[in-house]
């Protein structure tokens, strides 16, 4: 326990600092396994060893916390070497060390003296947390009144009617606002002064404003007046005055208003006899004048703004017998020239009159030429009988140049305007993947459609053939397919080279592989006379390659230019004729070669009876029809 002993104060000497000394501390020490309530309330200083040997051989315990009371001590493992409290070196009667496992330790403090005062002259208490400052109505908190108490900014009044004195933001203690009413406004409740308290609040009732009040309007002894309404007797309060019947309003004022001083506005009117407001007939204004309707008043005229040609009285007198001289006045209104409209605009008005409005309104892809953002436009007529601005002139709307992606034909760079239509086309051997190919600029500048983009023409995968395979030297446009058939088989009919054209189809028709004939001839080739006959039967073979049939096979692309169509239909008819001709060989050729085929067997019967000789086999290849 901490017990405080002696309190000095010095008095009469305000440099001498306050001691609190002669503190008596009974504290005891508990091991780990003892602490209860966890650490709360404990402070925690940099552990060590409470005394320790110079070798390694032995460690004592470590002091982990205290309070005013009581010492917390780390207990090192019973291992032989730690120590609860280990003492070394050369301590009482001799040279020697000593551990302790099962110390139990009481500790005392006597005449502890606390040689500064930590709280400058305030009264000090003694906590588990060290000494506590009393800080009293110094104006500061904490532990050592050290940090000044601050109130926030009050706000709990009405800020449209009070204002404060000070912007400030930080008020400390005993700092004080004052506060005023807006004009035309006064205190009716609260304090006009507050002041920051010890326990941050402010002190008074927030100030309550409301209007100033007037007092009740006066009206003048023999004035012929009176007060017809008053709205309020408050500030901006009306108060209006009306004369008896046949007067009215020589001077004075008719209306009058409670002002932020209490008192009314101008002063209170005096009537005479009225001739009445004079009747006119339109387009007129009356000069100003002092004096109102009441008799011995000049009432004069003049044609208000867009009017002209004044007829009747210009000037009116108020005789006694309360009726105005001269006659009633008016003036003509002014008017205009009927608007000319612009170019591509629509005009619309109701009237060429003074004040009349002419709309200009461009037509529907079209712009002001003078402001692309604009397209209408308004004029009125004024009072020197024109219209205050021109008519509007339109011009097309203007679209930008139009993008594409590669493979796209460039168009023209010009100025293209509303409608103007643009075509793509994709360069030779493309074709559109996606977008538009026509596309229109529209009324708000834009294009139609979407940018195009252009993909190489593919053909399929060409279809398998029997008895041969197709091979491709790729699937875009110009790639040739070419038939290649088996062994022992031939093209009999359809291409044999065909092209991926602009269609995105291979050109030509379809190849179809055939077997071809095979003529197997025996012969004896021993004996008297032997004679070889390869040579014949190789003359046999016909070469496909040579016949028109394969050459009429290479067909060209198809190209759509007009002067090639002229010049393929001229070298149609050629073609016919030769083909005519060819054909007519052709046949004549083949039926020799079939006449020969049919007398073969006779010959070769007759040959072999001549001569018995081994024997072999020639192969021969006739194609079929």
């Amino acid at each position: 326990m901490l017990h405080e002993n002696e309190r000095e104060r010095s008095e009469g000497n305000p440099e001498t600092k306050h001691k609190c000394n002669k503190i008596e501390i009974d504290v005891k020490m508990k091991t780990e396994e003892e602490v209860e309530n966890g650490n709360y309330g404990y402070s925690f200083f940099v552990p060590g060893m409470i005394n320790g040997f110079n070798d390694s051989s032995f460690y004592g315990g470590l002091m982990f916390g205290f309070s005013s009371d009581t010492i917390y001590l780390w207990r090192p493992p019973d291992d032989g070497k730690g120590c609860l409290f280990a003492v070394g070196g050369s301590w009482g009667n001799g040279a020697h060390s000593e551990c302790s496992t099962q110390a139990k330790i009481y500790a005392l403090g006597i005449n502890s003296n606390f040689e500064e005062d930590v709280c400058e002259g305030k009264g000090c208490s003694a906590t588990r947390v060290g000494p506590m400052c009393d800080c009293g109505t110094s104006g500061f908190e904490g532990q050592f009144c050290d940090s000044p108490i601050v109130c926030d900014a009050p706000n709990d009044f009405n800020a449209t009617l009070v204002r404060p004195s000070s912007a400030a933001m930080t008020f400390v203690f005993n700092s004080t606002v004052q506060f005023s009413c807006i004009d035309g406004y006064e205190p009716v409740n609260g304090s006009t002064v507050r002041t920051c308290t010890l326990n941050k609040t402010w002190s008074e009732e927030p100030l309550e404003c409301d209007r100033i009040s007037c007092s009740t309007p006066d009206v003048e002894p023999g004035s012929k007046s009176y007060i017809k309404t008053i709205s309020s007797l408050k500030f901006e309060g009306e108060v209006i005055y009306g004369c008896d019947p046949g007067y009215g309003i020589m001077n004075g004022d008719g209306k009058r208003e409670c002002e932020a001083n209490g008192n009314w506005s101008g002063i209170a009117p005096f009537c005479n006899v009225s001739c009445g407001q004079p009747t006119n007939n339109g387009g007129v204004e009356r000069i100003t004048s002092l004096g109102g309707n009441v008799v011995g008043i000049w009432a004069n005229y003049t044609c208000a703004t867009g009017h002209e040609n004044m007829t009747g009285s210009t000037s009116r007198f108020c005789q006694m017998n309360g009726v105005w001289t001269g006659t009633p006045v008016s003036c003509a209104v002014k008017y205009c020239d009927i608007p000319v409209n612009g170019s591509n605009s629509t005009l619309t008005y109701t009237s060429t009159f003074y004040n009349s409005v002419a709309t200009y309104t461009c037509e529907e892809g079209f712009v002001s030429n003078i402001n692309p953002k604009s397209f209408v436009k308004t004029a009125k007529c004024m009072d020197d009988k024109t219209w205050s601005d021109s008519a509007l002139d339109c011009q097309p709307v203007q679209c930008s140049h139009p993008v594409h992606s590669t493979y796209v034909q460039p168009i023209d760079v010009i100025i293209y305007e509303y409608r103007d239509v643009v075509i793509y086309q994709c360069v030779v051997g493309y074709m559109l993947g996606s977008g538009d190919l026509i596309r229109e600029c529209q009324a708000n500048g834009t294009w139609t459609g979407d940018q195009p983009h252009c993909k190489d023409i593919e053909c399929p995968a060409p279809n398998n053939i029997t008895k041969g395979v197709i091979i491709t030297t790729g699937k875009v446009y110009g790639a040739e397919a070419v038939a290649v058939c088996d062994f022992g088989a031939a093209v009999m009919s359809g291409n044999i080279v065909r092209m991926c054209g602009l269609s995105g189809t291979w050109v030509g028709t379809e190849p179809v592989c055939q077997d071809v004939y095979q003529v197997f001839l025996t012969v004896n080739t021993t004996g008297i006379g032997s004679t070889n006959y390869s040579y014949d039967l190789v003359n046999l073979a016909i070469d496909v390659t040579s016949l028109s049939r394969y050459k009429r096979s290479k067909k060209s692309v198809y190209y759509d230019k007009r002067s090639h169509i002229a010049i393929g239909a001229c070298g149609l008819f050629v073609i016919i004729a030769v083909v005519t001709f060819i054909c007519s060989l052709d046949l004549i050729k083949l039926s020799s070669q079939l006449k020969y085929l049919l007398t073969l067997p006779e010959k070769v019967s007759k040959r072999v009876s001549m001569a018995k000789r081994p024997k072999i086999v020639h192969k021969v290849f006739v194609t079929r029809k």
